[in-house]
């Protein structure tokens, strides 16, 4: 089927100004390899050596504001992540289906299928449904400071952030560093004076940009992961305690991390924004103090075992959310539903993973889920209280009683062959369940012209007829899969746009999949030939690739332009037979060339990769 749209310059009417609590502004905290043991609020039995002899590690850590935040919220202390690494799990978080680390890799696979070309390492996600994407529906702006391994904020979408640039390693992120950097002990945190902490200032600067508006904060400061040099006030005050070396560094870090949220509070409450806003806290994964020492060794990050993903869950709200403990088990991928909830979007993404916990934190009944599956590097992990069971990636398994062995030292699977029979077949199954695609889906997406998104516009695919928002988004659907095709079409009245959209086509729908729509110009595309000429727009000296260059392609007598897209990519269609003429321009780059491009009669694609050089 042809996917005809129909775009109309119409005046953009104003949303309807929504109260506080209808579209309350929204804070995600991301601890960073901090386990669950160290917390003040912590109830666990692990002790480390003092000058007072074995000591509970929660009465020596300091969390007082993370500790504070669980006394006045709901906390769930059974939440768990979906990998015990960090970018796997980060992408849980940040997907607004709140995929597994294996479905965000098969919508990635699924995105080359459809022909857009070579993707580069991080490049997949401006076509991904993320949080602050489907937030800006409705009206929020975004803001991103910390850990964010996925391209740079933009490609998130969010509408504000610290990481400018797309690097080929992750710890040369943009930002990666933000409230460590100009952390000063004289004016920040509990041994700072009353003037506003440096630190801060990039969230400041948001803060006063967004104005009445609601936000959403990614606030995900690289603590208390390495480098471990916490403030050495905050060292000295644990090395006292006769605590042994890598201990003091660790949970200095900790601190650190705690200090930093704790300048948050105060700067929200300065604005009078608290009452107003709804902090969520997490780890993006566990830390196994003593029983690791670097990351995928030992029991903690980087293992299948429950120090690596096992995190409290804190949902704060003053006047809303009473203080309250619940033992549901909860998962990392019901937090971008729970986000969505808060926001009151209109609908959750098709395919959602996670459970809403909004209802649950306003003291609602138990969400009902008996077990937490997760799969990552191999290994398949079963919680099913009191049992939790482990297959490492060899095929040998291990069965552990948790309530009673939270640590995991004693291996009971030979004593409990059906059990660990039960929960490999569950293992099993759910991994299965994660590569069937689903029976009905939706694409979502968003049409802009020069960045100005498009209100208004009516798109037609099959029979469904969908305008786009005031702000640009559209969604059609449900479809069935593999059915429909949706295809660029090359003619629409005044604008045109430039984008190939397969994604109804794809094995696994639109549920994790986002369409940008980029209008320009008609004439930009012909309608009488079918000749292409596509390809990718690179930096010569590190292959990264280059959004945002103006190509020109000519033949006499046609002359056409495009931008080259979020990844590199750019597209001609309906070229008649001849030879052509292609340039490159971009800001800080030589101006790259090619000459004697011939499109053949026919539905013939031309694959022209282009290279700007370095000035």
């Amino acid at each position: 089927m042809r996917f005809l749209i129909t775009l109309a310059l119409l005046a953009c009417t104003t949303l309807a100004v929504a109260s506080p609590v209808d579209r309350p502004n929204i804070v995600l905290i991301i601890g960073d390899d901090l386990g669950w043991p160290y917390y003040g609020f912590a109830d666990s039995p692990q002790e480390l050596g003092t000058t007072s002899g074995p000591t509970p590690v929660h009465d020596i850590v300091s969390t007082p504001n993370l500790d504070a935040l669980a006394a006045g919220g709901a906390l769930f202390r059974n939440g768990y992540t979906t990998a015990s690494v960090c970018q796997p799990s980060l992408r849980t978080l940040l997907s607004a289906a709140g995929l597994y680390p294996s479905e965000w890799a098969t919508r990635r696979a699924a995105l080359v299928a459809t022909g857009i070309g070579p993707i580069p390492y991080r490049g997949e996600v401006p076509y991904y449904r993320t949080v602050p994407r489907e937030l800006q529906r409705y009206g929020y702006r975004s803001w991103e400071g910390g850990k964010l391994w996925e391209g740079n904020f933009e490609d998130a979408g969010f509408t504000h952030g610290l990481a400018v640039n797309r690097h080929p390693t992750l710890f040369g992120i943009d930002g990666v560093n933000f409230g460590r950097d100009d952390w000063d002990t004289a004016t920040c945190g509990s041994t700072g004076d009353t003037t506003p902490c440096p630190a801060l200032e990039p969230l400041r600067d948001f803060l006063e940009e967004a104005g009445t508006d609601p936000f959403f904060l990614w606030f995900a400061p690289l603590l208390p992961h390495a480098p471990e040099n916490a403030p050495q006030i905050y060292q000295n005050e644990l090395a006292a305690l006769g605590l042994l070396p890598y201990e003091v560094r660790y949970l200095a870090n900790v601190r650190w991390l705690d200090e930093l949220v704790g300048e948050l509070i105060l700067e929200l409450e300065a604005r009078s924004l608290r009452d107003d806003t709804v902090i969520i806290y997490l780890s993006d994964n566990g830390w196994g103090l003593g029983f690791q020492f670097v990351g995928s060794t030992g029991r903690g990050k980087g293992t299948p075992y429950d120090l690596g993903s096992r995190t409290p869950f804190i949902f704060s709200w003053p006047g809303h959310i009473a203080p309250a403990e619940y033992p549901d088990l909860v998962l990392a991928s019901d937090i971008p539903a729970t986000i969505l909830s808060f926001a009151n979007a209109a609908r959750q993404p098709s395919e959602a993973a996670g459970i809403d916990l909004r209802a649950r934190t306003l003291g609602g009944a138990p969400i009902g889920r008996t077990e937490i599956i997760q799969h990552y590097g191999g290994d398949d992990t079963v919680l099913a209280p009191p049992w939790r069971y482990i297959r490492h990636d060899n095929g040998t398994e291990e069965l552990y009683e948790i309530g009673i062995d939270p640590f995991e030292y004693n291996d009971v699977a030979s004593d409990h062959p059906s059990i660990v029979a039960t929960h490999r077949a569950t293992a099993d199954d759910h991994l299965a369940a994660l590569y069937i695609p689903p029976a009905r889906t939706e694409i979502v997406g968003r049409v802009t012209a020069a960045g100005t998104p498009i209100a208004g516009g009516q798109l037609r695919f099959g029979s469904q007829t969908v305008s786009t928002d005031t702000n640009g988004y559209f969604v059609i659907g449900p479809l069935e899969p593999g059915v429909d095709r949706l295809r660029r079409n090359r003619r629409m009245g005044k604008l045109s746009w430039e984008q190939d959209a397969l994604f109804a086509s794809l094995p696994f729908g639109g549920g994790g999949l986002y369409l940008p729509i980029e209008a320009r110009a008609a004439g930009n595309q012909l309608t009488e030939a079918s000749g292409r000429v596509r390809g990718i727009v690179t930096d010569s000296v590190t292959s990264a690739p280059l959004p945002g260059v103006a190509i020109k392609l000519k033949g006499s007598p046609t002359s056409l332009r495009t931008i080259s897209g979020p990844a590199g990519e750019y597209l001609f269609e309906g070229l008649p037979p001849r030879l052509y003429k292609l340039a490159a321009k971009r800001k800080g780059y030589r101006v790259a060339k090619v000459s004697d491009i011939e499109v053949l009669p026919g539905d013939e694609l031309v694959t022209l990769p282009v290279a700007l050089e370095p000035k």
